[in-house]
């Protein structure tokens, strides 16, 4: 099942709304909003959760959800500077990405094959992953060898400015063009509309939501890891709270940007602007001197509206709304 027109207006308020919010922050802080190196800040955070999110809407869309991408990117990115310690940033980089596609994995059998609810599931790798980012650095921060912060894969990552802007932008620009063509132009995006929208349905035209979904699992993981990877190449460092929140962030973002959390229907581009309105509102009420918590209860609401804007829109449309 497609988006439908709701959602392609759901995505154009959205970026009204960050237009809107742009002007007022811009007004409140006397034009700062708009500086130069505020909007480096204000690009590469949404850049750095946009990559995420891509993921975490492929899952969504397809009636599931990832609970555990904000502890699976601290993960990659603890154990990338560890294995840069002992090989290099060429070789930790393949191997970590190949450890996140296990996590990926294990999340999916264990939904698929033993039948395990997603949200049981990924919580559960949600704590497992935050404890061994713990365990790994022993309560303290981590940072790439001195020798390892200014490879070519570093700089190519997100090390490098191109204009004043880290290298991590043209990732998520990449990624999320990559992942929308795939939904919207491909056989497995079909199916993935076809399994969140009506799994028995797209059973009995022999689709395997089982597969479908696995590849989603295993895209959502690797792409927080590479965010975690990115993320590791602008700072040098990791520390044990990296990455907490980002999976409530990350289904913000999705549902924000017009994802339905009942399945079947959103786009990538919509999750990237999602992103992309949470990360300037961080940024303005930063600016204003806001306490970090007003941008925790923030991402609340926006979380709470959205979904009551899907719930509306779907009775609207006579259809149950159910939860992941």
């Amino acid at each position: 099942m497609k988006k439908s027109t709701i959602f392609k207006r759901a995505e154009l308020a959205v970026v009204l709304g960050s237009i809107m919010l742009i002007a007022i922050f811009s007004i409140v802080t006397r034009g700062i909003w708009l500086s130069r190196a505020n909007l480096v800040i204000v690009v590469r955070i949404a850049a750095q959760l946009g990559i995420i999110a891509a993921g975490q809407a492929l899952l969504i869309i397809s009636r599931e959800i990832d609970l555990s991408v904000g502890s699976v990117y601290a993960f990659a990115a603890v154990i990338y500077i560890i294995l840069s310690t002992q090989l290099n940033t060429a070789l930790s980089f393949p191997i970590t990405l190949l450890i996140v596609l296990g996590i990926g994995f294990i999340n999916g059998f264990l939904v698929l094959k033993v039948g395990i609810p997603s949200l049981i599931t990924t919580l559960g790798s949600l704590y497992i992953f935050r404890g061994l980012v713990y365990y790994l650095t022993k309560g303290f921060g981590v940072s790439l060898p001195s020798g390892q912060r200014h490879t070519f894969l570093v700089n190519m990552l997100g090390g490098a400015d191109i204009g004043g802007l880290s290298t991590i932008i043209p990732w998520f620009i990449g990624i999320t063009i990559v992942m929308e063509i795939i939904l919207e132009r491909t056989k497995y995006g079909n199916h993935i509309y076809a399994v969140g929208g009506d799994p028995i349905s797209a059973s009995s035209q022999g689709i395997s939501p089982i597969r479908t979904k696995w590849i989603a699992f295993l895209i959502c993981s690797v792409l927080a890891g590479f965010a975690g990877i990115g993320t590791v190449s602008i700072m040098k460092m990791a520390n044990t709270t990296l990455g907490t929140g980002l999976e409530l962030e990350s289904i913000a973002s999705c549902v924000i940007g017009g994802v339905a959390l009942t399945g079947g229907r959103g786009t990538i581009w919509g999750a990237a602007v999602g992103a992309f309105l949470l990360s300037t509102v961080r940024s303005g009420l930063i600016l204003m001197g806001a306490p970090a918590y007003w941008f925790i209860s923030f991402v609340g609401i926006a979380l709470i509206a959205a979904a009551a804007l899907n719930y509306l829109t779907q009775r609207a449309k006579g259809q149950r709304f159910g939860g992941i």
